[in-house]
């Protein structure tokens, strides 16, 4: 008598482009399950704009990425030291983020840009806002 042993089938994971764009795997499988993306934080002054944006691999690259960076302002916002500092939410891949104040709405002289090189989790935004005096809610954020 021969015995027919049935094979078994292993879902193996193998990641395809390990090292992509210098990520990690976990940052490959937020390409293509983006539900599954993690997000960072950073808050910003009233008036002020983002420009430039930096991924592991140098500035934002459109074509490479096939999107346009996710930086989303939230509807949240707090003051601190007499300004109102909003909070966005920006995908995993950003690194860096150039930002500029807006000429007609906030007043300095002496400052062209800033570099943000810090992104927050959301537990650090959350300890954020729950140290701050004052909060507010604005019903329509801006995208």
């Amino acid at each position: 008598m021969i015995a027919m042993v049935k094979p078994r089938k292993y879902l193996r994971f193998i990641d395809p482009t390990p090292g992509y764009k210098g990520q990690s795997s976990l940052s490959f499988w937020t390409l293509i399950c983006p539900k599954f993306s993690l997000m960072q934080y950073f808050f910003l002054t009233e008036g002020w704009h983002i420009g430039r944006v930096w991924e592991p691999g140098g500035p934002w690259d459109i074509l490479s990425w096939r999107r346009p960076p996710k930086i989303q302002r939230t509807n949240i916002a707090m003051e601190n030291q007499g300004e109102r500092l909003w909070l966005y939410q920006v995908d995993d891949p950003i690194l860096m983020l150039e930002v500029t104040p807006d000429p007609t709405k906030v007043k300095t002289e002496n400052i062209g840009q800033v570099m943000i090189k810090r992104l927050i989790s959301p537990e650090e935004a959350i300890a954020q806002l729950n140290q701050a005096n004052t909060l507010y809610k604005d019903p329509t954020p801006s995208h």
